[in-house]
């Protein structure tokens, strides 16, 4: 199930942060954290605190339904 919504308003970003829903469009493309987090110049770490952030905001229960 993919959560990711093609728009570019911010309008519709379910209160999530612009650096949020970019993750969320690199996770939908399927790049893994270790992927994202070079292209974003991050470590896996903060990559992996964002999809945590992420599932609080949108109250999933696993990070498994955010690909």
């Amino acid at each position: 199930m993919s959560l990711w919504f093609h728009f570019t308003s911010d309008q519709f970003s379910f209160g999530l942060t612009k650096r949020e829903m970019e993750i969320l469009q690199y996770l939908d493309s399927g790049l893994r954290y270790k992927s994202l987090a070079a292209k974003l110049f991050m470590s896996e770490g903060t990559v992996s605190n964002y999809i945590s952030a992420i599932t609080r905001k949108e109250c999933l229960e696993h990070r498994i339904e955010l690909s």
